[in-house]
């Protein structure tokens, strides 16, 4: 050390002062990259509600490629059997996704202001994709979901944790299932698009006949109460860094939309 000129001091200070310029410039740009978590509530961009009817045989009514009616309530989930008079509901729902770099969890909420199951004949609510219906949903979308299956029980991936319509399933209230790690991975693959999904009865998906007299359905009569998403999301950064040599200052960092940097050597 002690044979260390002047000028190897001077190198050695200016190596040691870029560093620190250098490490303060990453610093800012993991700084502008760094978002903490949003929690947004997300409306439906549409939703429908389609039956399938079939005047004397349950499976028929299930099984039909295209809906026979739209019901008049437009949040319908379920199916029935009066014998002769059988009838299959799903409700299709879209929500426009925010773009994200990553999603913590998701939870789809729907009011209940009237809404009847009677006892002995609970379900479970099943969530679904459904992008085939895409770009609108039509009495023709009836089985266009993932999983759809001509007859028997349907195969695709359930997109939601247990929810028990019944003894979870509150009047006058909202209602919220929450998607799990699969749902969860189908919002991420939706983000800055839409996502579509499908809701039915856990014994529509198994092809379970209510039997004669049987009813079983969530009846949304009141539509004041919009179904959305609950999404809480971290969010792309809202700062960009554009890098090029100009006028000996290689480094700028830029809001968007605006005209001057906000940092510059």
């Amino acid at each position: 050390m002690k044979n260390l000129t002047e000028k190897h001091w001077f190198y050695i200070c200016t190596i040691i002062a870029v560093l620190g310029f250098t490490l303060a410039v990453i610093g800012a740009i993991k700084a502008s990259h760094a978002q903490g978590l949003t929690t947004s509530s997300i409306n439906r961009v549409s939703i429908y509600s389609a039956e399938g009817y079939h005047a004397n045989t349950y499976a028929t009514a299930r099984n039909l490629t295209t809906a026979t009616q739209i019901p008049t309530n437009n949040f319908l989930v379920g199916q029935s059997n009066n014998n002769p008079e059988c009838c299959v509901r799903r409700t299709y729902l879209s929500f426009a996704i925010p773009n994200m770099i990553s999603v913590s969890a998701c939870s789809l909420c729907v009011y209940n202001n009237g809404g009847t199951i009677s006892s002995g004949n609970e379900f479970y609510l099943r969530i679904f994709g459904a992008r085939s219906s895409k770009p609108v949903y039509d009495l023709d979308d009836f089985p266009r979901f993932n999983g759809w299956a001509a007859s028997g029980s349907y195969t695709g991936t359930v997109l939601n944790n247990n929810f028990y319509v019944a003894s979870t399933w509150t009047s006058s209230t909202w209602n919220k299932t929450d998607f799990n790690a699969a749902g969860l991975d189908s919002v991420f693959a939706a983000r800055n698009d839409t996502l579509w999904i499908v809701l039915l009865s856990s014994k529509d998906v198994s092809s379970t006949d209510p039997t004669a007299g049987k009813q079983e359905w969530i009846n949304i009569l009141n539509t004041s109460y919009i179904p959305h998403l609950s999404i809480t999301y971290t969010a792309p950064s809202t700062v960009k860094m554009r890098k090029y040599l100009y006028d000996k200052d290689p480094f700028y960092l830029w809001q968007n939309g605006e005209s001057t940097p906000l940092y510059k050597k």
